[in-house]
């Protein structure tokens, strides 16, 4: 039988981590679930788009609620059910969410920062799929570069005999390929500047 657990003792056990996480996370599961459905189902969703909506937010909620800024305000089920809501309605085509549709302005606010996340992890994803295509050489040059390394740090953990100026000009050499790439992908292209500029 699963044990029950109050908002703040799955906070403690998400804190935690191993097996306390785990069982914490079962009960929070089964618990929201249904709810987490019924919101998207009654808004035109399907359980499966809920369903996927969950499966990308835990992580980022999870992540948010063991910071050290968090404070608990509402119940952790209400937070948890409008970030998913917020990432299915925000991924739904024309269809524009308006802060206005909570009631809580302070669960909006978080949502809102959980959603960020979301589209953080996501676009990291995708442009580390790309350089990857583009060979190990320029991957390592361009993730270096995103990652605001020097053209100096770069030349030296990439071996660049030629100091600084070979690195720029590798970087040059990867990023026009990367344009090229991108521009020979258009659905590519177009979900990573969606993902950034939204």
């Amino acid at each position: 039988m699963t044990r029950s657990y109050t908002d703040q003792q799955i906070i403690e056990a998400f804190r935690a981590g191993g097996d306390v996480r785990n069982r914490a996370w079962e009960f929070a599961y089964k618990d929201w679930c249904n709810r987490v459905v019924g919101t998207i189902v009654h808004k035109g969703g399907s359980r499966e788009e809920a369903k996927d909506a969950m499966q990308d937010a835990y992580g980022p909620f999870e992540r948010r609620i063991c910071r050290a800024d968090f404070a608990l305000r509402n119940r952790l089920s209400s937070y948890f059910v409008t970030c998913v809501y917020r990432h299915w309605a925000g991924g739904k085509k024309g269809r524009k969410l308006d802060l206005v549709e909570f009631e809580n302005h302070h669960l909006a606010e978080f949502a809102e920062s959980v959603e960020a996340d979301i589209i953080q992890g996501e676009l990291a994803r995708v442009l580390d799929e790309t350089l990857a295509r583009l060979g190990e050489r320029c991957h390592a040059i361009l993730r270096q570069f995103m990652e605001s390394f020097s053209m100096r740090e770069i030349a030296e953990k990439m071996g660049f005999a030629g100091g600084e100026q070979v690195a720029k000009n590798e970087k040059r050499k990867c990023q026009e390929r990367l344009e090229t790439y991108l521009d020979e992908h258009p659905a590519i292209k177009a979900h990573i500047q969606n993902l950034r500029y939204g």
